[in-house]
C-alpha cells in the first residue's frame, strides 16, 4: 500500500499552482526585501544625483557660475554617463563571479564596492576641477557596484521565489528603485537650502548599501545555484526553509536536480553556447538583449535624472524640485500596478500597453518642447511627464528585469543576464551622454520611435511566461513561433498545453519522491513516519 505521504505528494502536484510550489513564506518575503535594498540604493542615486543640479551649493562647489551652458551640459552628461558606464563594466564579470562563488557573496561584494564609490562622490572637495575629477571617479566605482547588483539581485530573487509568486517578487527590484527615487527627491527639497546638502544627495545611500551587505550574511543561498553545483544536502535544507511544506520542498528539489543533470549532460556552459540553437538560446538571448536595449531608449532615465534641469526652464529651482517629486510619486504609485498584475495579466499585455502609452506621451512632449516656455506650459510638461513615468512603471520599468531573470536555463542564466544587463547600461550610457546635447523635441521623437519598436519586438518575439515554472519556460520558447499580425496575443490552448506538460513532469518527480519515501518507510518500519513528523516540527521552528 502506498503511504499517505506519497499519495498526498501526487495529489498536490496536480492541484493549484500555489499549492504545488508551497505558496509564499515569511522567509521568502524577507529574502526578496533584503535583496531589493540594492534597487533602493540605485534609485536613491538617480533621484539624488539628478536633483543636485538645481542646488546652489552644488553649482558653487563645481564652479558653474563661471562656465558656459555647453560646458555645464557636457559635465552633466558625464556625471550621468560614468555611472552607467561603470555599471556596464560591473555587469560583465558579475555573471562569472555569481556562478563561481554564489549569488549571495556576489551581492555582498557589490554593495561594498558601491559604498566606496558613493563615499568618494559625497566627499568630493578642493578646486572645482579637483572636485569634478573625484566625483567622476566615484561615479565610475559606484556604477561598477550598481552593475553587479542589477545583474545578480533579480536572478537571486527569481531563483528563491516559488513559481506562482516569481513575477511579483521579481518586481521588488524595480519597486525598490522607485522608492529610492522618491525618498531622494523628497530629501532634495530641504537639502537644497543647505550648501553641503548635495553631498547627502550623492552619499546618503551608503548607509543602505552597508545594511544590504550586513543583512545578506544571514540570507540563504539561491537553491538553483546549489542544485547546479551538485550540493544536494544544502539544496534540500534551503528549500525546507523557503517553502511552506516538506512536500513542496522535496518536489522542487527533485525538479531542480533533474534539470541540473539534464543540463550537465549537455556539457558545461560557455559564452558561445548563448547563441546556439539548442534550448532556443539564440531566441532567448536576442530577446533579452532587445528588451534591455529598448528599456533605456524609452527615455526614462533622461526624464528621471534630468527632470530638475528640464523644469528649470519653466519654474524656480525649488519649484523644479517639487515638480520632480510629483513625477517620482507617480512612478512609485504605478509600479504597484505591475506588482499586482504581472502574474495575473501577464508580461506581454503589460509591456504592450506600457510601450504604446509611452509613445503617445513622447509625441505630446515633442509638441510641448516646440512651444514657447511659460509657467502654464510647465504644468503641462509635469502632467505629461507624470503620465509617462506611470506608463513606464507598470511595464517597461520592471518587466525587462523580470523576464531576463526567468527566461534563461540555470546553466546559462548568470552569463546571459550579465550580457543583457551590460547591454542596458551601455545604452543608458549613450542616452545619458547624448540627451543633454540634443534639442528636446528631437530627443523625444527618438524616444517615441524606440517605444514603438519595443512594442513590435514584444508582439512578435516574446512568449508569455507568467505562472510558468522555470522548467516549463523551456517548452514555451521551444514551441514559440513568430506571431503573425492577426494572431492572438496569448493563446489559451497553448498555455494549457505548456501547463499540462509541466504538471506531467511534476507528477513524475513526485512519483519518484513517493517511491523513495515508501522504500525508506519499509526499511525503517514505523520509525520512518515518526522521523518525518519530528523533522517537520523542526523545520517549522526554523522558519
Amino acid at each position: 500500500m502506498r503511504p499517505d505521504h506519497a499519495t498526498k505528494a501526487l495529489d498536490i502536484s496536480v492541484g493549484t499552482r500555489v499549492e504545488a510550489d508551497g505558496g509564499l513564506t515569511p522567509l521568502v518575503l524577507l529574502v526578496s526585501a533584503v535583496a531589493a535594498i540594492g534597487g533602493f540604493v540605485f534609485g536613491y542615486d538617480i533621484g539624488g544625483g539628478g536633483g543636485s543640479f538645481a542646488m546652489q551649493g552644488f553649482q558653487t562647489q563645481f564652479g558653474w557660475a563661471n562656465k558656459s551652458e555647453a560646458v555645464r551640459a557636457d559635465e552633466i552628461g558625464w556625471i550621468s554617463a560614468l555611472l552607467t558606464l561603470g555599471a556596464a563594466a560591473g555587469a560583465a564579470p558579475s555573471g562569472i563571479l555569481s556562478d563561481r562563488v554564489g549569488r549571495r557573496p556576489c551581492i555582498i561584494t557589490s554593495a561594498l564596492i558601491f559604498s566606496i564609490g558613493a563615499s568618494l562622490q559625497a566627499f568630493a572637495s578642493g578646486s572645482p576641477s579637483a572636485s569634478l575629477a573625484q566625483l567622476y571617479v566615484g561615479r565610475l566605482v559606484g556604477g561598477f557596484g550598481v552593475g553587479m547588483l542589477s545583474t545578480t539581485v533579480p536572478v537571486y530573487i527569481a531563483e528563491c521565489a516559488p513559481g506562482s509568486w516569481r513575477g511579483s517578487l521579481s518586481m521588488c527590484w524595480q519597486f525598490a528603485i522607485v522608492i529610492g527615487i522618491v525618498v531622494a527627491s523628497l530629501a532634495n527639497v530641504p537639502l537644497a537650502h543647505w550648501d553641503q546638502g548635495w553631498r547627502v544627495s550623492y552619499g546618503g545611500n551608503v548607509v543602505f548599501a552597508l545594511l544590504l551587505a550586513l543583512l545578506m550574511v544571514w540570507m540563504p543561498e539561491s537553491p538553483r545555484w546549489l542544485g547546479q553545483r551538485g550540493r544536494e544536502a544544502a539544496l534540500r535544507r534551503t528549500l525546507s526553509r523557503l517553502r511552506s511544506s516538506t512536500l513542496a520542498a522535496e518536489e522542487e528539489a527533485t525538479s531542480i536536480e533533474a534539470k541540473a543533470a539534464e543540463e550537465a549532460a549537455g556539457g558545461a556552459s560557455s559564452w558561445r553556447g548563448l547563441l546556439r540553437r539548442p534550448l532556443a538560446m539564440r531566441h532567448r538571448m536576442l530577446l533579452g538583449v532587445a528588451l534591455q536595449c529598448w528599456q533605456p531608449l524609452a527615455g526614462i532615465n533622461a526624464i528621471m535624472f534630468f527632470a530638475p534641469k528640464i523644469l528649470l526652464a519653466y519654474f524656480s529651482a525649488e519649484a523644479a524640485l517639487w515638480g520632480t517629486l510629483g513625477i517620482n510619486v507617480a512612478n512609485a504609485a504605478a509600479t504597484v500596478v505591475a506588482l499586482v498584475g504581472v502574474d495575473r495579466l501577464g508580461r506581454v499585455p503589460l509591456l504592450l500597453a506600457s510601450g504604446l502609452l509611452m509613445c503617445v506621451c513622447h509625441l505630446a512632449m515633442v509638441a510641448l518642447a516646440l512651444s514657447p516656455p511659460s509657467k502654464q506650459l510647465g504644468y503641462a510638461v509635469v502632467s505629461v511627464a507624470s503620465l509617462f513615468v506611470a506608463s513606464f512603471a507598470f511595464g517597461w520599468g520592471p518587466l525587462p528585469w523580470t523576464v531576463c531573470s526567468e527566461i534563461f536555463p540555470t546553466k546559462y542564466r548568470s552569463k546571459a543576464t550579465a550580457v543583457t544587463t551590460a547591454t542596458n547600461w551601455l545604452v543608458n550610457t549613450a542616452v545619458g551622454k547624448v540627451f543633454p546635447l540634443l534639442p528636446l523635441a528631437t530627443a523625444f521623437a527618438i524616444f517615441a520611435a524606440a517605444c514603438f519598436a519595443a512594442c513590435a519586438t514584444v508582439f512578435f518575439f516574446q512568449p508569455e511566461t507568467a505562472n510558468l515554472g522555470m522548467e516549463q519556460i523551456d517548452e514555451a520558447f521551444e514551441s514559440h513561433r513568430v506571431r503573425r499580425v492577426s494572431a492572438k496575443l496569448w493563446s489559451a490552448d497553448r498555455r494549457a498545453r505548456i501547463r499540462a506538460e509541466g504538471r506531467r513532469r511534476m507528477r513524475a518527480a513526485a512519483g519518484a519522491a513517493a517511491v523513495a519515501y515508501a522504500s525508506e518507510v519499509r526499511a525503517a518500519g514505523g520509525d520512518g513516519a515518526a522521523g518525518v513528523g519530528k523533522g517537520e516540527e523542526k523545520r517549522e521552528s526554523i522558519v
